[in-house]
């Protein structure tokens, strides 16, 4: 049998909603965590790493990846799906077999 394949995100969903009850029970007051002043400055620190590091390292591949990605792969298809709209008056070229 196949697994379903969002019960990874269920389960997930699920420790991440015990995780935060347990967390309350023991008196963590998840608020003032987020909200805090050290909180913020590591959550500034990490956007501004992943930024540079997008900027810096990742970008350009994947420009790279998207534009040989749309021009041999999407466009391709698309031309191809499409093709017989104009010909046969509509229907976009796609017909179904009974």
């Amino acid at each position: 049998m196949h697994a379903n394949p969002q019960s990874g995100l269920i389960k997930a969903v699920i420790l991440i909603v015990v995780a935060l009850v347990a967390l309350s029970y023991l008196g963590f007051d998840i608020k003032q965590v987020v909200e805090s002043p050290q909180t913020q400055k590591n959550a500034t620190y990490l956007k501004d790493i992943s930024v540079m590091v997008w900027q810096k390292y990742l970008k350009e591949p994947a420009l790279y990846v998207g534009k040989a990605f749309i021009e041999f792969i999407w466009t391709p298809i698309v031309e191809h799906a499409f093709k017989g709209k104009a010909a046969s008056g509509g229907g976009y070229g796609l017909q179904l077999k009974v």
